[in-house]
């Protein structure tokens, strides 16, 4: 995501996001043993009898997501759709992803880490198994100990319960020394207390303790393969600038400028945002102004699509993320298949039922707006009403979209 997710994430989170706590006070089941070892297994410190595969249903448990090889993010949506293929696993949530510097063995390429949350009818050990196939079928070679890998899956959290094995410790036996496993889970826990770390304090303030001991830790958001990631917290940032290009007759900023299709024109337009410091380059052909009337999708695509194939051709445009603002599903595709790298929804998906399923499947970078209503309805009273505040409501309606 980019600036929503970013609103969402470092400003609100601690504030707003506090669901599926799991449930502490379920027993966890016993699970068939794969060695005799195994069968000294304890749970909750104390040792659960040996059952036939029995398993309980909706357990909550969070996994530690991590890359530094090859592909990096590619390899964690990955995992993580594979996660959701597995019987008994389910994704609820994910964190933001962060690049961090490796810890211990220290000489190899930067990590992308985050944390999911999970439901599962598996018990410990099972999960564990699950998570261990899928990083041998990611490819996944441990050649040297907390050295390079393309994917690393972690039970971090599993209920409230302690397991303690030769294979398995649950609470993660590091948890409480790496941000890079802290900051994540403080995306979606941030207030959880966990009774069987046995330590004071919530996962936020854990992180407050460990953040002062390393560089600061960002966020990193792909915006297109030829630009390094956005690092949105990063004191050290550079600043990137996204231009508007509105294709259409009445936008309220630039209507009838830009709308044309002969490539010269919308070349030297093109020339003149990226002379002037633009990295992205945001087409609009649907004005969102107040009352805008709607046009067919045929009709916002003969818009766009001209304006796409100029940036693509032009040399200074090489490094130029390409974003399109649309509301619609189809036109996002259609974009995207054209060379568009970002998909920027006014409406976050509340105007085609299809958005948010389409931003999955292509895998693309999103930009997620606050809106109310449509363009027709957004100035109507009730659309305007902030009886709880205007920042407070714009942050947790936002939230929610993400």
């Amino acid at each position: 995501m980019l600036a929503g997710w970013h609103v969402a994430n470092g400003a609100t989170a601690r504030r707003y996001v506090e669901v599926g706590e799991g449930s502490p006070d379920r027993p966890v089941s016993g699970r068939r043993a794969d060695t005799e070892a195994d069968k000294g297994i304890a749970y909750d410190g104390a040792p659960v009898p040996y059952t036939e595969h029995t398993k309980s249903s909706d357990h909550r448990a969070f996994v530690a997501l991590g890359s530094n090889v090859g592909n990096r993010l590619g390899m964690i949506e990955r995992a993580c759709q594979e996660m959701n293929t597995e019987a008994g696993v389910r994704v609820l949530r994910t964190s933001g992803l962060y690049e961090t510097t490796p810890m211990y063995y220290e000489d190899q390429d930067p990590f992308l880490n985050g944390a999911c949350e999970i439901e599962t009818s598996l018990a410990p050990m099972e999960l564990l198994d699950v998570l261990q196939d899928i990083e041998k079928r990611l490819g996944r070679e441990k050649l040297v100990e907390k050295g390079p890998r393309c994917i690393d899956l972690d039970i971090l959290l599993y209920d409230d319960k302690r397991v303690s094995s030769n294979r398995l410790t649950v609470p993660h036996a590091s948890l409480l020394e790496r941000e890079f496993v802290l900051r994540p889970l403080c995306d979606l826990i941030p207030n959880r207390i966990i009774p069987s770390l046995q330590s004071q304090g919530s996962i936020s303030e854990h992180l407050d303790l460990v953040s002062t001991r390393s560089p600061a830790m960002s966020t990193a958001v792909e915006v297109c393969p030829m630009r390094p990631p956005i690092r949105a917290m990063d004191p050290k940032r550079c600043t990137h600038v996204m231009s508007i290009l509105n294709v259409t007759p009445d936008s309220f900023s630039d209507g009838g400028k830009n709308l044309t299709s002969d490539q010269a024109v919308l070349g030297a337009t093109i020339k003149e945002h990226i002379a002037a410091g633009a990295t992205i380059i945001d087409i609009g052909g649907q004005s969102s102004r107040p009352h805008a009337p709607s046009i067919a999708p045929g009709e916002e695509l003969s818009r766009i699509l001209p304006a796409i194939r100029a940036i693509k051709s032009l040399p200074e445009a090489e490094n130029v993320a390409i974003s399109i603002d649309t509301y619609r599903a189809a036109v996002a595709v259609a974009a995207f298949d054209a060379g568009a790298h970002i998909i920027n929804d006014i409406s976050a998906g509340t105007l085609d039922p299809d958005m948010l399923p389409t931003m999955a499947r292509l895998g693309c970078t999103v930009c997620l707006m606050h809106m109310r209503g449509t363009p027709d309805t957004m100035t109507n009273k009730e659309n305007c009403t902030y009886p709880n505040g205007l920042i407070p409501t714009i942050a947790h309606e936002l939230l929610d979209r993400v």
